[in-house]
């Protein structure tokens, strides 16, 4: 075989190397974009299935849930006045925490147990409870960046 032959082939094999290489890239981008188009599809679902939000014309949605708006009772705390809204990616509960109890309560973290309709843990979610002297008020506020504007429900459990 003479040296050109050999460039030749040398040529045509770093061609095909290349050919297999853009076929193969091509067909990943193109199961990315399927994966990317089946996500998108999911979360316009997600979205479009949430029965406890009412999207206001600024774009913040508001949770309407009336098993969520209950009065709950915690370690000797009353919450009342509570109220979900999303916007801007960032999530925020509200509440109004009464002491109910004979003694000075709260200082401690707690997680709020989101929940579904069917009672299933959708997320936990950590946030603080300051301290609060025998029948007095205090505000809870926990901000995050989970949409969970759409729940049914919540518990409370200390940390």
């Amino acid at each position: 075989m003479t040296r050109d032959e050999k460039r030749w082939i040398i040529l045509l094999i770093a061609v095909l190397v290349i050919a297999i290489g853009l076929i193969i890239g091509l067909a990943k981008s193109k199961n990315v974009k399927k994966e990317e188009q089946k996500e998108n599809i999911t979360n316009v679902e997600h979205i479009q299935n949430e029965e406890y939000v009412e999207v206001l014309d600024d774009g913040t949605k508001v949770n309407t849930s009336n098993k969520l708006k209950e009065d709950k009772e915690f370690n000797g705390l009353k919450i009342s006045n509570i109220s979900i809204e999303e916007k801007g990616n960032e999530t925020v509960l509200e509440a109004d925490i009464t002491n109910i109890s004979s003694k000075s309560q709260g200082d401690y973290g707690i997680y709020l147990v989101i929940k579904d309709d069917e009672g299933k843990e959708i997320k936990k979610i950590a946030g603080y409870i300051n301290h609060i002297e025998q029948n007095e008020k205090t505000k809870l506020k926990i901000k995050t960046s989970y949409d969970f504007a759409n729940a049914y429900d919540f518990e409370i459990e200390k940390q």
